[in-house]
């Protein structure tokens, strides 16, 4: 069980707009209509999910802590939905209830091309990719949002290389190369 009382954090409430994904196309995440991140751990991932699926337009309360360093990104401790469910993060399950491992979705060689909606940031509100206006989730190593500054901003249209995957809830690729075109690719990260 969480540590946290969530009745003793703010609430947001908001529309689901689209699902983050990790650089394993794990679900770690949400947008909200109206811009705001969400995040959660992995493990309160399948019942958010099975939640969201059943009414993709529900209006949805957060409850959770904003990092100093950014506004509009929560990292969520409950999700209230509108028929009284509460959805809370209990921690991970213990040894003995955990599924067995699952094998990570293969990613492959992928590039792509468009327009950055947004950065996006981890759960301490650091940049660590970006959303494109195809609905692409492109991700970026700890301190490669650094080195690509000058491509994460909206608006900006983008080309990424790097190794990629789309599963269910999206696409997400973890850039190796970023640039304004595919022909003019810089890598993310200093060598």
């Amino acid at each position: 069980m969480h540590w946290i009382d969530p009745n003793q954090l703010p609430a947001t409430t908001g529309t689901f707009s689209q699902f983050l994904l990790n650089m394993h196309g794990e679900v770690d995440g949400m947008m909200f209509v109206d811009g705001t991140e969400i995040h959660f751990p992995r493990h309160m991932s399948e019942e958010i999910c099975a939640a969201v699926e059943k009414d993709p337009a529900m209006h949805l309360t957060v409850r959770g802590v904003r990092p100093r360093l950014r506004s509009d990104v929560i990292a969520a401790i409950a999700f209230d939905l509108p028929d009284g469910h509460r959805i809370l993060d209990n921690g991970p399950p213990h040894a003995s209830e955990r599924p067995e491992h699952k094998e990570h979705a293969k990613r492959k060689p992928m590039q792509l091309e468009g327009r950055v909606v947004r950065p996006l940031h981890d759960p301490k509100g650091e940049v660590r990719g970006m959303l494109l206006d195809n609905g692409c989730i492109v991700r970026l190593a700890p301190h490669g949002a650094n080195h690509c500054e000058k491509f994460i901003s909206a608006g900006k249209t983008v080309a990424i290389r790097g190794e990629g995957l789309t599963v269910l809830h999206g696409t997400a690729i973890e850039a190796r190369e970023i640039g304004d075109d595919l022909d003019h690719l810089v890598p993310t990260k200093h060598k």
